[in-house]
């Protein structure tokens, strides 16, 4: 049976109440004289204080959780720890059976009915159910019951008829992994005068409820820089101790080639937990493609699953996005005389900085242009700021009022691809002017 059911069955056992059918005959003197109808039904406090009272370690809260108690006895209440004695609550005995006293157990009246029912809970809890039944002692020899015990609809035990003067049977039945349990006393056909059964000593072996697993996050959307990487913290509740596999399902941005991996990949694909009822960790996701135009700072939703041993847990929305990387440079102006050679700096600065120092490339096609002859050298820097010097020739003769304006195209590699990587295609300004 499911966990909670378990703990809910050891309270409503304890709890459960008879239903009474009316007398088919006159009834005797005394006990039910009055000729009226004293049958029980449990109120919905009655049953969580009883379950509450009954199931060790476990809590009423368990009732929010998916479980549900009813329980009808046939005259007067359910009483705990106590036989059934007359219709007003609280008029019962010790429990007795065959001279045997009972500290602990219910007493109820036929006919009576105990249903616990779980939905939602999926750890088998409560493994076994134990009590020694009969007809209490307080009546005699009198009385005529049929004790009954079901789980998820299958007769699990039938006492036969018993009666005050009946030797005393023990139940021991397994209920693991039962969702749906009654526990029934019938009148035995006739009649339910001094009916007054006993559940002596009952009992579940069961472990304390448990909600059903669930995951959080600390956000709920993630921004991450292009060849940079971003961080949801996961907090799992309630899960089991072993791996936790994690994908996502849907669109993740892509790479503006045909290669079909996402852009953006999740790095974090497995957690081992350790069966804590909340346990925080990481899931990383990097974005190591090359950015296209059409997913540039754009929030895809996708779902983030969980799993153990291929059964989905938990699904929860989050929104990825892909930002390019910001790159500023200086555009440059060189003046010199004929017959010169003048060196200018070109400072490329990476915001946020990558891990690496990127080469950068400029689209030269010819080392000179007009009478001027530029050369570049090579790159120079970190992952935030790179630089280049531009050697720039005046040669003579050289006409005093020329000046050219000159722009290439600017490339990091390692951080474009080519011409297909436009989010990153930006032009430097060269102006060149002879000085008199």
């Amino acid at each position: 049976m499911k966990r909670v059911l378990a703990a809910v069955l050891g309270a409503s056992l304890l709890l459960a109440g008879c239903g009474q059918s009316t007398p088919t005959v006159n009834s005797p003197s005394g006990a039910y004289a009055d000729g009226l109808d004293h049958s029980w039904t449990a109120s919905t406090a009655e049953g969580q204080r009883l379950y509450a009272a009954l199931s060790q370690g476990l809590k009423s809260q368990d009732f929010n959780i998916g479980l549900s108690v009813t329980a009808t006895s046939g005259y007067g209440p359910i009483e705990l720890n106590t036989s059934n004695g007359e219709f007003a609550g609280g008029d019962g005995h010790p429990i007795t059976l065959n001279g045997q006293v009972y500290p602990t157990g219910l007493g109820v009246h036929a006919n009576s009915e105990i249903h616990i029912h779980a939905t939602n809970l999926e750890t088998p809890a409560c493994t076994r159910f134990q009590a020694d039944v009969g007809v209490d002692d307080e009546v005699g020899s009198n009385g005529s019951v049929v004790f009954q015990v079901f789980a998820d609809g299958v007769k699990l035990f039938d006492s036969g008829v018993m009666t005050g003067a009946s030797a005393t049977q023990h139940i021991d039945v397994g209920i693991g992994n039962k969702s749906d349990l009654r526990f029934v006393v019938t009148d035995a056909g006739n009649n339910s005068f001094y009916d007054h059964a006993d559940w002596a000593g009952a009992r579940l072996d069961c472990t304390p409820a448990q909600a059903a697993p669930s995951l959080t996050l600390d956000q709920s959307s993630l921004n991450i820089f292009h060849l940079h990487s971003g961080t949801f913290k996961a907090t799992f509740h309630n899960y089991p101790a072993g791996p936790v596999n994690i994908r996502t399902v849907g669109y993740l941005p892509r790479k503006l080639t045909d290669d079909p991996e996402p852009a953006m990949h999740l790095d974090t694909t497995t957690v081992i937990l350790s069966g804590a009822s909340e346990e925080t960790k990481d899931i990383t996701f990097t974005a190591k493609g090359n950015i296209g135009y059409a997913d540039a700072d754009k929030y895809f939703p996708v779902q983030l699953v969980t799993s153990m041993n291929s059964k989905d847990i938990d699904s929860i929305p989050i929104a990825l996005k892909e930002s390019p990387l910001k790159i500023t440079f200086n555009n440059m102006a060189v003046a010199g005389r004929v017959g010169e050679t003048k060196t200018v700096i070109l400072t490329v600065n990476i915001s946020p900085p990558v891990d690496f120092m990127p080469e950068i490339g400029l689209g030269l096609r010819f080392p000179r242009v007009g009478p001027f002859v530029i050369t570049p050298g090579e790159t120079t820097g970190n992952g935030s700021q790179v630089q280049i010097p531009i050697t720039v020739q005046f040669p003579a003769p050289f006409p005093f009022d020329r000046v050219e304006s000159v722009s290439y195209t600017l490339g990091l590699s390692g951080i474009t691809s080519g011409y297909r990587d436009g989010m990153y295609s930006q032009e430097v300004n060269l102006r060149l002017s002879v000085l008199p």
